[in-house]
């Protein structure tokens, strides 16, 4: 038999809520592990809360991997690669209107040296 619906609200005992808090990040901390060692993945997981093993109101998050280093390295992998996609995406509209322009200004011209060329070819013929 599977386990009845949880009700979404924050547990009100504290020993309890810390006990799942604990219970619940391991788990967690372990799928992750899974995630990234059987489809070769880069993955971190960052977790803040007010009650931890260096006491009550901690600043201090509990992370996944271990080594800092590793962390860091993967969220600046992040935020390098957000920067990129960020960059193609970004078009504001003088990029728009003026890529615009120069494709109409563009077309105007070939269409008039097309209209010339084939005068001159056209006098020639005659």
């Amino acid at each position: 038999m599977g386990h009845g619906k949880l009700k979404m609200e924050m547990i009100r005992d504290e020993k309890t809520r810390y006990r799942t808090y604990k219970n619940r990040s391991k788990g967690l901390k372990k799928k992750i592990h899974e995630l990234s060692t059987l489809c070769d993945v880069e993955a971190c997981m960052i977790l803040y809360h007010g009650d931890s093993a260096d006491g009550p109101c901690s600043s201090r998050p509990d992370v996944w991997p271990k080594n800092r280093d590793e962390v860091e390295r993967i969220i600046n992998r992040y935020l390098n690669e957000r920067k990129k996609d960020d960059r193609k995406r970004t078009l504001d509209l003088s990029h728009v209107f003026g890529s615009t322009k120069t494709n109409v200004e563009t077309k105007k011209l070939m269409e008039k040296n097309g209209k010339l060329e084939g005068r001159a070819s056209g006098a020639g013929i005659e």
